[in-house]
């Protein structure tokens, strides 16, 4: 099974690394192929930074940028139509 993650986030410079932390070894746990994409709904902190670095460090990240924020509603909207696993998880940042 292959598995898309989609996670919207504004101005969540404080907790997605730690986010990304915990995730990552549940997803690996369940033995198929997976893909996150974050979703910066226009965040004014270093959000979009911390994205394009675990980006860097993961090529399982792929990255979605608003230029301002549209809401949680239009980002999943835009994780979807993005995504490419069998099986879609979204979870709020």
């Amino acid at each position: 099974m292959n598995y898309s993650v989609i996670i919207p986030a504004r101005n969540e410079e404080k907790s997605l690394r730690q986010l990304y932390d915990a995730l990552k070894p549940v997803m690996d746990g369940l033995g198929g192929e997976w893909e996150l994409l974050l979703i910066d709904d226009g965040s004014e902190d270093k959000t979009y930074q911390i994205m394009e670095e675990l980006r860097q460090q993961d090529e399982r990240v792929k990255l979605i940028r608003f230029r301002r924020s549209f809401g949680q509603t239009a980002a999943w909207s835009a994780g979807f139509s993005h995504a490419q696993g069998d099986c879609v998880i979204v979870i709020d940042a």
